[in-house]
């Protein structure tokens, strides 16, 4: 019975072992030394969870407010959430600790999906080891490789520490599970194989945004190296239902409009990638060329299946990192950070063609061979641990001016909403719930304003001698009521301010730190809510950051104190608020809240109308005469309505039909 349990079990084992040994230190890392990494964003919406698992709604706390679900998938947050709770832990040592398995699971991950598709344990293990040990990324891509160190770095563990992208490497893990599950589907093709194929495409998905568009070609490669019947199509029909399937039970969390923002703040973030929209049809329809093409000729060379999924897995997945490597071509937005599936796909192919002739070997040379590679891995084993060993140092967070900026906020505006820099933004809400301007995950970003607003402010392009009035305009517009500056001598480490001295010579110092310095935003009210006429509002989105002629005039309504009867504004929940003032009938309340046609008012006790302005926040239309009491509510509208019955509707579906599918079995 041993040596039964011991022989499926030896290889992942290994594989498991090899890569606690290389990340084990993740182990007990509360904060690391890389305080620029985006997992910050991540431990805060971790944090965010724990405290508001009951009310998921809006997340008020990021970019004048969004929805909850653009504040990033929410997976990886929700078993970090969970860890932290179950163990009581600081989320920051829970995110450590979950990524750190995800990332040792990767590969064993890569070994099962392998072993499914060759039935060699041999091969699968050597795909898994190859993962966990080599990155072709840096021998094809030079700009990573001079990133990395050299030839020879773990790249994996290096995105996953340095850079901070935990979700990216747990998508990278779920992917293999999600193709061997939709394999046991085709093979099976009973219900419970179906939803689980369903449930595991869809928790990639609910986990990161590249490993979602690297399943999808994966899926695709597998459908096409199966399509070698007339009638392949059943095939692929089933596949597309398991596809919407998986949609379905996750759509709560992805609604069509979130990943109609994705798509278009994804333009901007990390480059300019406007064009790419428009040429993708062209590289789409040369993707699927070049694979009708191999797959061609791998039919008539008779080429074993897992050798063919490999190869144009690895022909579509390589193309897109490695366009802009060498051609400076980008296919898709943000296509270098592709390095991690092309290496996945890279090994696969590898493995499985050094597969096809070893099996040519004699088998007497079978044991000598692999003693021998085994022996020269142990080399980059050694190389990685020392990597990792070098990079992964803990530090006091209290020492770190990411800290001290959002103590000092929480303890001097707390509830206000204020501007933070770079790495500060990153890491203000993983210690607080100080609302703040900018925020972790600007691909989630409702309000199409803000990144001129935020651009204008930290580089003032084009201003000239009025840009401390420019600032002031924007900062005073969306409510914020302190920013926090860094100098050239900053301890923050993005710097983004290219000119801080505008903030010290025209703004009101309110802390200094060495490089850096808090600024209170000249005529700063404490109130998201503003009592205002019609005519004050802005009419038409500014065309760029310089653009302030009707934002001007608002905000100067904001500040005629004979003419505007103050408005009191304060949250009830993360999802609605309560706004009492007194108005005549002809004057609005502009509320310095993202809008979005999920809110809803009531004005004493009846609807009223809710619309959005140029700037993109809050206005309310309630025709009041006298006091008023406003409460202002966040529920998704009709399509989180929608959503939210099709994903509930889409789990007891699944559940139904798995439970009818047994007893009709009996």
């Amino acid at each position: 019975m041993l040596r039964r349990w011991f022989k499926p079990a030896a290889f992942p084992l290994l594989l498991l072992a090899i890569n606690f040994y290389i990340a084990k230190d993740l182990f007990s890392l509360e904060y690391s030394q890389f305080m620029g990494s985006i997992e910050a964003a991540y431990i805060a919406i971790s944090r965010y969870m724990i405290e508001n698992w009951r009310d998921l709604t809006w997340f008020p706390l990021w970019y004048g407010g969004i929805p909850f679900q653009n504040s990033y998938p929410p997976f990886l947050h929700a078993v970090v959430a969970l860890a932290s709770g179950l163990f009581r832990i600081s989320p920051a040592l829970a995110h450590h600790i979950v990524t750190a398995i995800f990332y040792c699971l990767g590969p064993v991950a890569l070994y099962a999906l392998a072993l499914r598709l060759t039935g060699s344990r041999w091969s699968s293990f050597w795909a898994g080891w190859i993962y966990s040990l080599i990155s072709p990324c840096l021998l094809l891509m030079p700009v990573i490789r001079a990133d990395g160190g050299g030839l020879f770095s773990p790249r994996r563990f290096q995105v996953l520490t340095v850079y901070g992208e935990g979700p990216h490497i747990t998508s990278m893990a779920l992917l293999p599970a999600a193709l061997l599950s939709l394999d046991l589907a085709l093979s099976k093709r009973n219900p419970f194989w179906y939803v689980m194929a369903a449930a595991s495409m869809a928790a990639v998905a609910l986990t990161n945004w590249l490993g979602t568009f690297a399943l999808t070609i994966a899926v695709f490669s597998y459908l096409l190296a199966r399509s070698d019947r007339l009638d392949a199509w059943k095939t692929w029909f089933t596949a597309l239902g398991l596809g919407a399937l998986a949609y379905a039970l996750a759509c709560r969390w992805i609604p069509p409009s979130t990943i109609r923002d994705i798509s278009y703040n994804a333009r901007s973030v990390g480059g300019d990638f406007s064009h790419t929209y428009e040429t993708l049809p062209l590289f789409v329809a040369a993707g699927i060329l070049a694979s009708a093409l191999l797959k061609y000729a791998m039919h008539r060379l008779k080429i074993p299946f897992a050798l063919q999924f490999s190869l144009l897995f690895a022909l579509l997945m390589a193309a897109i990192p490695l366009s802009v490597a060498w051609f400076n071509v980008a296919i898709v937005p943000q296509p270098e950070r592709y390095q991690l599936e092309m290496d996945l796909a890279l090994c696969l192919a590898a493995v499985f063609w050094l597969k096809a002739l070893a099996d040519k070997i004699p088998r007497r040379f079978n044991a000598p061979l692999v003693a021998a590679l085994i022996v020269l891995s142990l080399f980059p084993a050694r190389r990685d641990r020392r990597f990792a060993r070098r990079i992964v140092k803990p530090i006091n967070i209290s020492d770190t001016i990411e800290y001290k900026t959002a103590k000092w906020f929480y303890t001097h505006v707390h509830e206000g909403r204020v501007l933070a820099p770079g790495s500060s933004s990153f890491w203000l809400n993983a210690f607080t719930d100080t609302p703040q301007l900018d925020g972790g995950f600007s691909q989630g970003i409702v309000n199409r304003t803000h990144d001129s607003v935020t651009y204008q402010t930290f580089t003032a392009d084009g201003a000239g001698d009025r840009a401390a009035e420019i600032d002031t305009v924007w900062l005073r517009a969306f409510g914020v009521q302190a920013i926090a500056v860094g100098g050239p001598d900053s301890r923050e480490v993005y710097k983004p301010f290219r000119h801080p001295e505008i903030f010290t010579k025209a703004f009101q110092e309110a802390m200094h730190d060495g490089g850096d310095a808090i600024y209170w935003v000249p005529g700063r009210s404490t109130s998201l809510a503003h009592v205002v006429a019609r005519e004050s509002l802005v009419r038409d989105r500014p065309i760029h950051g310089l653009d302030i002629t009707q934002t001007q005039i608002y905000v100067q309504s904001l500040g005629a104190s004979d003419k505007v009867t103050p408005a009191n504004f304060r949250w009830t929940s993360r999802h609605s608020a309560k706004i009492e003032a007194t108005l005549r009938p002809d004057q609005v309340v502009s509320v310095q809240v993202t809008y979005h046609p999920g809110w809803r008012a009531m004005a004493n006790g009846k609807s009223c109308r809710l619309f959005g302005d140029g700037l993109g926040q809050i206005v309310v239309e309630p025709h009041c005469d006298g006091a008023c009491k406003l409460e202002l509510i966040y529920d998704g509208g009709l399509e989180m309505r929608a959503a939210k019955i099709l994903s509930a509707a889409s789990w007891l579906g699944c559940a139904a039909w798995i439970l009818f599918y047994r007893v009709k079995a009996k």
